[in-house]
């Protein structure tokens, strides 16, 4: 399994402020500083960190490599991110002493991809695999419309939200990540249940991981509701975090949006996937003469011989040998197990 990520990359411009600015007012800052950012570029590194194979997608300007060596330090892919002579994309934010955060979103070059790179990237990757998206790029509309065409699970955060969001086809979404007040935007009710009712009612298929502040979210799929409370810290700026504090008087109070979907990810895709390759692996190595075979196309044989990567197999019933890899055995069938005829 896969992760394509087609997401934004960011130069940072952080400046911590006593307050933030009010119209007309200078002030000087305390600090600045740059940092590598943007949703793309965070999802993919947190990905990589849990253990995903990602490929991070998209277009990156004139002194990005700030970003992209950050990219090949973690082990994500960059085999779809192309350059251009045109200016990096990038935020200004003010930081205040409560670690709350004002933002100001450039996209540039983000907004540089087109149509044919989308369509040229989705078809580098097999149906099963995830298409993770944000709404800081241009294209968004094609990319979930090519990915589900393609057969990806395509996983989206809707943010920042816009009424061009309006227009997606969710039913061509397996996954949503949002905040209280995105849900709102897309459903028009406020209550947390509410909201997972109207979007349940709508897009049956849909799994939804909505984020409620103090109160932390609640990841609601086709088979079951789970409430996850959240991990109370201590802000120091709650740029990335996915949401805004619930409650001004307490910002150390904010759910961690990137850490529910690494969660998520981990959970329900990366942990599963790579349990079943192990278990694959395992079977593969203790392959027995006389195992009945399944390979990866189908055809049923008994082993005749194992030699290294290598093993024969006899099967149908002109008792035709074949000689086939060591992992192109799919699985073994056991005595209980009904095989379909030769």
């Amino acid at each position: 399994m896969k992760i394509l990520n087609f997401g934004s990359l960011n130069l940072d411009n952080v400046y911590q402020v006593p307050h933030f600015l009010q119209a007309g007012e200078t002030m000087a800052a305390l600090s600045e500083a740059v940092h590598p950012g943007g949703k793309g570029l965070n999802q993919s590194l947190a990905l990589a960190r849990a253990g995903a194979d990602v490929y991070h997608a998209g277009v990156v300007g004139n002194g990005s490599e700030l970003l992209t060596n950050l990219l090949k330090e973690n082990g994500v892919h960059d085999d779809y991110l192309l350059h251009c002579d045109c200016t990096q994309g990038s935020t200004m934010i003010q930081v205040s002493p409560k670690g709350e955060n004002c933002i100001l979103l450039f996209g540039q070059s983000n907004h540089a991809i087109t149509k044919g790179q989308v369509e040229e990237t989705i078809a580098a990757f097999a149906p099963g695999d995830y298409l993770v998206l944000q709404n800081e790029v241009s294209c968004l509309p094609e990319m979930v419309e090519a990915g589900a065409r393609r057969g990806l699970h395509v996983v989206l955060n809707p943010s920042p939200f816009d009424d061009s969001l309006r227009s997606l086809d969710y039913n061509q979404i397996r996954w949503i990540f949002i905040n209280e007040v995105e849900g709102h935007q897309m459903t028009g009710e406020i209550a947390p249940d509410a909201i997972l009712s109207a979007l349940r009612a709508k897009y049956p298929a849909l799994c939804v991981v909505l984020t409620l502040g103090s109160a932390g979210s609640i990841c609601c799929t086709p088979e079951k509701t789970v409430h996850q409370p959240i991990f109370r810290v201590q802000a120091v700026d709650t740029t990335a975090a996915g949401d805004t504090p619930a409650n001004a008087s307490n910002p150390w109070l904010m759910p961690v949006l990137l850490v529910v979907m690494v969660a998520v990810f981990y959970f329900v895709m990366i942990r599963p996937q790579k349990k079943q390759e192990k278990q694959i692996a395992e079977m593969r190595d203790s392959l027995a003469v006389g195992d009945e075979v399944v390979t990866i196309g189908g055809i049923i044989g008994t082993v005749l011989i194992i030699k290294d990567d290598k093993i024969m197999i006899e099967t149908g019933n002109d008792r035709t040998k074949l000689t086939i890899l060591r992992s192109s055995v799919k699985t073994v069938l056991k005595d209980e197990d009904e095989a379909p005829a030769k």
